[in-house]
């Protein structure tokens, strides 16, 4: 797969990175017979290891990490801080953010959660060969990894960082994903249907979409029903995330709601339907999904419609938000 981005993505605004992904009609009979029109926001394609959402997250993390560093560091031979930030042995967010941290020759250690394995997942090998350093910790460890004592501990051990939370969240993420909002809201769909592991990215959609209502108040929009698919059991911590992220403004304005009906058994949880799914989306749509988040996402879609949960003459839009490294799991 070619790369759609920029060698200098990260001195463009974010709007530019929006308008990279290409969006395609799925011609799907289940759905298309009841009169609705399905599209796919092609995030995925802007590029092999940092496309999908993870691009308007790292846009907004990155861009901070370097004017930060100019402002400290006046002497360009100053050596940089390295990047840190959590993750598991297949984390789509590790991954993209080694191979961007490789591309801009920023230093970069990946805080790996559990014991380090005999053997590294096909992920990490790659996160390796991209330039990053592994650290592993316990899983009781992890669970502080947003306390910033735990994190003053850790750099005893390992040095002063630039801490990018876990799965790329946070408020510098947030810029890029208004992006990404402006442009869903441009499409005109009556929904937006996006996978939501933390509820950064969604948070950011809404704030886009109803940023572009109210710039564009002569225009008349229908402003979508955006609708987050949780990868978790339970919705409670992505809904918070949300809340603690968005504009009181835009989560007031805009139709929203985080579903948490759709995890098939709860995080990286497959089954055979779903396993089955995902073939069916390949080999019918040319759509490749993972496991974790995009398989149920579009899934979730197709149950929608079966609930007649959209009415005919509906557009929904299904934002691939990248990422398969979950679904190399079960191969390696």
């Amino acid at each position: 797969m070619n790369s759609l981005l920029p060698q200098n993505w990260l001195t463009l605004p974010p709007s530019n990175l929006a308008a990279l992904a290409p969006i395609q009609e799925l011609h799907w009979p289940k759905i298309n017979s009841q009169g609705i029109k399905l599209s796919i926001r092609r995030d995925d394609l802007i590029d092999p290891i940092m496309g999908g959402n993870k691009i308007y997250k790292l846009h907004g993390h990155l861009n901070h990490y370097l004017k930060q560093h100019n402002n400290n560091h006046a002497n360009k031979n100053v050596e940089h801080p390295p990047v840190a930030s959590f993750g598991g042995a297949y984390s789509n967010h590790l991954y993209a953010l080694a191979g961007a941290c490789q591309q801009q020759n920023i230093p970069f250690i990946a805080i790996i959660r559990g014991e380090k394995p005999q053997n590294l997942s096909p992920t990490l090998t790659d996160i390796v060969r991209m330039g990053a350093t592994l650290h592993f910790i316990s899983r009781s460890e992890y669970r502080q990894k947003d306390h910033i004592h735990y994190l003053m501990q850790l750099e005893k051990e390992i040095g002063s960082c630039y801490w990018i939370p876990e799965g790329g969240g946070g408020q510098n993420a947030l810029l890029g994903c208004y992006a990404l909002g402006e442009s869903l809201a441009q499409s005109n769909a009556t929904a937006i249907i996006h996978a939501c592991g933390t509820g950064a990215s969604l948070a950011g959609i809404i704030n886009g979409v109803a940023g572009y209502n109210q710039d564009h108040p002569t225009t008349q929009i229908n402003t979508a029903h955006v609708i987050g698919i949780s990868a978790l059991k339970s919705n409670a911590s992505i809904v918070r995330n949300i809340l603690s992220l968005a504009h009181p403004v835009a989560l007031n304005k805009v139709n929203w709601r985080v579903s948490n009906q759709f995890h098939l058994g709860g995080y990286a949880k497959k089954t055979n339907q779903l396993e089955g799914f995902i073939q069916h989306a390949k080999n019918q749509l040319s759509v490749t999904l993972d496991p974790v988040y995009t398989a149920k996402a579009l899934w979730a879609i197709e149950q929608l419609c079966e609930q007649k949960y959209w009415c005919e003459g509906s557009h929904v839009m299904f934002v691939h938000s990248g990422g398969v490294q979950g679904a190399r799991k079960s191969t390696d």
